[in-house]
């Protein structure tokens, strides 16, 4: 924060505890009577912030940069500064196989390639799946029959209101890339394995990629194989039938041997 005049402030005046009432959401019995015993923020929690003024510096199609004079909750004023963005939708893209699309692509501002998956701006009178499946096929060349997820996370809470809406895509049928002039992208596919050690070692570092592969690996996992992957793995048999299995082959080794074939006494 900066206080009117362009300085950085810091309040060193003790900011009063939240109120009784603002601390509910969050209290033991509360928490057991949430799903999963989670604690939520509930949307009608006032804000201790207040807006005395908002002024516009920049604007265009693609963002705006604001200045808003606010005060702040433990008295005084100053400025914060907020930049407007569209939202975006990003999809994970799974191939029947369990691979998982990856893009390599180069970005501008930090002057280097990166690996994603495919994500873009929510355009006017589209839904965030819409806007998914569309980027999918842009980026990737591929179009997914079907999205799991749009749950939504604040990737720049500090200075934009910007949301994301992350989805994972199944069923994926070969489409039409159509990549604009400033983009430059290779599209890949890996194993989930591999993917979840480009992450854990620093190879994946875009930040919109790396929070949908986390919600897709936390909620998903690598799932259960599907089409050719599902037809070359080798089938485990259940518990009673590893048994069973077991018993039989010692009968028929006893069999074959002149020893008793008497059933074991293990359930």
């Amino acid at each position: 924060m900066e206080d009117e005049k362009g300085r950085r402030l810091t309040d060193t005046r003790k900011t009063p505890g939240p109120k009784k009432e603002e601390m509910a959401p969050f209290s033991a019995g509360s928490a057991r009577r949430l799903r999963g015993g989670v604690p939520r923020i509930p949307a009608s929690m006032p804000g201790p912030y207040r807006t005395l003024r908002v002024e516009r510096l920049y604007a265009s199609e693609h963002c705006v940069l604001r200045r808003d004079r606010v005060a702040f909750p433990g008295g005084g004023r100053g400025v914060h500064h907020v930049i407007e963005i569209p939202d975006a939708a990003v999809v994970v893209p799974v191939l029947d196989d369990g691979r998982v699309v990856l893009l390599r692509q180069y970005r501008y501002a930090p002057a280097r390639y990166l690996w994603e998956v495919p994500a873009g701006r929510i355009g006017p009178g589209e839904t965030a799946r819409e806007a998914a499946r569309r980027e999918c096929e842009e980026e990737a060349g591929w179009r997914p029959r079907r999205l799991e997820g749009g749950d939504l996370y604040y990737p720049l809470a500090g200075i934009s209101s910007h949301r994301a809406f992350t989805f994972v895509g199944r069923r994926l049928v070969r489409g039409r890339t159509d990549h604009e002039r400033t983009e430059a992208i290779e599209v890949h596919a890996f194993a989930p394995r591999v993917v979840r050690r480009m992450i854990r070692i620093g190879e994946i570092r875009e930040g919109f990629s790396i929070a949908a592969l986390a919600r897709f690996f936390l909620g998903e996992g690598t799932g259960p194989p599907t089409s050719a992957a599902s037809r070359g793995a080798r089938r485990v048999p259940k518990p009673g039938r590893r048994r069973a299995a077991r018993r039989g082959a010692r009968g028929s080794r006893r069999a074959s041997s002149g020893g008793s074939s008497r059933p074991s006494s293990r359930p």
